[in-house]
This record gives C-alpha cells, sequence and structure tokens, in this order.
C-alpha cells in the first residue's frame, strides 16, 4: 500500500470560516490524523501577526484525530477523537462531546430561520444599489411609516423604497449586530423589532414571526448560555452572523405548548435544556464558565 502523507503550515482561518467549509470538510475527510493550533495571533509568527495550524494528513488514515492548541507555549487544550461526524473543529473536547450530544438529539437546527446579514438590502449607509440611497425621512409621516433602525441612530421609509424582504415588514423580527466574536459574549446584544420596523445592514436577520409570543420566546432563547455556547463554537475571532454560525443550535417549539417554559429567567431556561440535552454537570460548569450572561437580560 502507498503511504501518501503532508505535515502543512497554514493559516487557521479554514477551521471556522463559512466560506471555507468545503475546505475544512475535505480536510476532515481525507486523512487528518494531527493537528496543532497555534490560536493567539502573532504566536507562531510574530512578524506576521497571523494564527497559524500545523496539520499532518495521510490519506489511508480514518481514525481519531489528535487536537492540540498551544498559546504562548503552553498547551490550552487537547484530546484525541473522532470528530468528523459533527462536521467541525471542536477547541476542547467539552466543546466535542457537547455539540455531539445535541446533534444526535435533534435534527432540527435553528439556522433554517436566519436570513443573515443585511437582510432588507440596506447598507450601513443607507445605500440600496451601487448608485442610489433609501428615500427616508426624519419623522414619521403617513407616507414615511416604516422605522428604519441603524446601529445609533433611527429614520423612516416605505415599503415600496426597498425591495428585499419586503414581505416580513409586517412581521416580528429578532435582530442581533451583524458581526460576532469567539470571546465570552459572542452575540453582543438581542433586539426586537415590531411590524413596520426594519433594520440596515448593520444587523442580521435571525428569526421572524407573525406571533408575538413566539418571538419572545426566540429572544430568551437567544440569550440562553446554551444558545450562545454553541454559536461560538463555530464563530471566529470577528465574522459575520450568518446561518452556518447557528448551525449547531438546535430548534425548539417556541408555543406555549413547548417542552420548554420560556416565561422562567433565562437562568431557569438555561437549566431545562441542560437538562433536556442531558449534559453533565461538568459540561454544564464548562458552558457556565465559558459564556457569561447576557446583559440586561432577566437572569433572576
Amino acid at each position: 500500500m502507498i503511504t501518501i502523507s503532508v505535515c502543512m503550515i497554514v493559516k487557521n482561518n479554514w477551521m471556522n470560516s463559512d466560506s471555507l467549509k468545503d475546505l475544512r470538510d475535505t480536510i476532515l475527510n481525507n486523512g487528518l490524523k494531527t493537528l496543532v493550533n497555534y490560536s493567539l495571533l502573532g504566536d507562531i509568527f510574530p512578524s506576521m501577526g497571523i494564527s497559524a495550524s500545523i496539520i499532518y494528513i495521510d490519506k489511508n488514515y480514518h481514525g481519531n484525530i489528535d487536537y492540540t492548541e498551544i498559546q504562548r507555549g503552553a498547551v490550552l487544550n487537547k484530546y484525541c477523537e473522532d470528530i468528523r461526524d459533527i462536521g467541525f473543529i471542536p477547541s476542547s473536547l467539552y466543546e466535542y462531546t457537547i455539540a455531539r450530544k445535541v446533534l444526535q438529539a435533534s435534527t432540527n437546527r435553528f439556522s433554517n430561520h436566519v436570513i443573515g446579514t443585511n437582510p432588507f438590502g440596506i447598507s450601513t449607509d443607507g445605500k440600496i444599489s451601487k448608485d442610489e440611497f433609501i428615500d427616508e425621512r426624519d419623522t414619521k409621516t403617513d407616507y414615511y411609516n416604516i422605522l428604519l433602525r441603524y446601529a445609533k441612530e433611527f429614520s423612516y421609509t416605505n415599503i415600496d423604497c426597498f425591495r428585499k424582504n419586503n414581505e416580513l415588514v409586517d412581521s416580528y423580527k429578532i435582530i442581533c449586530p451583524k458581526q460576532i466574536h469567539k470571546t465570552s459574549n459572542p452575540i453582543p446584544s438581542v433586539i426586537g423589532l415590531k411590524p413596520n420596523e426594519i433594520c440596515s445592514g448593520q444587523y442580521s436577520l435571525l428569526y421572524y414571526s407573525n406571533d408575538a409570543v413566539k418571538a419572545t420566546n426566540v429572544a430568551s432563547y437567544i440569550n440562553t448560555k446554551f444558545f450562545r455556547f454553541l454559536v461560538n463554537c463555530l464563530a471566529d475571532t470577528l465574522c459575520a452572523f450568518t446561518a452556518y454560525r447557528v448551525s449547531l443550535v438546535p430548534d425548539q417549539d417556541f408555543s406555549l405548548e413547548s417542552d420548554i417554559d420560556w416565561k422562567q429567567s433565562i437562568s431557569d431556561i438555561d437549566k431545562q435544556l441542560y437538562a433536556k440535552y442531558n449534559l453533565t454537570e461538568e459540561e454544564i460548569s464548562y458552558i457556565e464558565k465559558t459564556i457569561k450572561a447576557m446583559p440586561g437580560a432577566n437572569q433572576s
């Protein structure tokens, strides 16, 4: 048998990138044997200011993948598991065990709700095309009757003034800033929009519904540490909030008949979710230490 093996040092953006998912799947499913991740910028190549990984591929290998994360010369995380069945590269053993339990428990993903960045085709500076700005006013009138939310201000426009997802104007919508981070608070904030309210390209649209109760319950779900931990697993140093980033998150019944009591506090909803997916005390502790409570959310 001919052995085909290769060892490479590459930028580690292939590990979490949405656009490089096909490359990541190819590497995972074609003999990845060892992965050493230098996750800090400039840690291995100080003059270049990049984070890098060393990968060893043996075309004939189909066993567990030996993963090590190193920061400033110290081993931060290490595990040896077959991670091909979960479709991403966990940064710790707990990420692997938690994600595997969740994926095995449910085939329905929350990502089916997500529209993603620039949901109404209105850029951060108000453009709706290369040379055209949206027609808007500072005050509400009978014609300019749709609130348009920017990052630090708002204006009013009309449904005929933009062309993307107009049919969602009458729905309740849940949005968040378009960029997220792989930190202890990966989603900076969660914002609800009422009917006749839309947003600019500063935001990503996570959910929409004609049912106000469901939209409220979704906002509670996104505020949980459980939800944001699973987003964090697929987040990068700085990345756009797309459907891919929530592809580990299981969908839920957000109605009053749900097996989750959405009327409870965020921390109590977390406890219900931990129990639903049979997480161990060690796994729960890891989530609780990794993700901070969302500022302003009802935790008690």
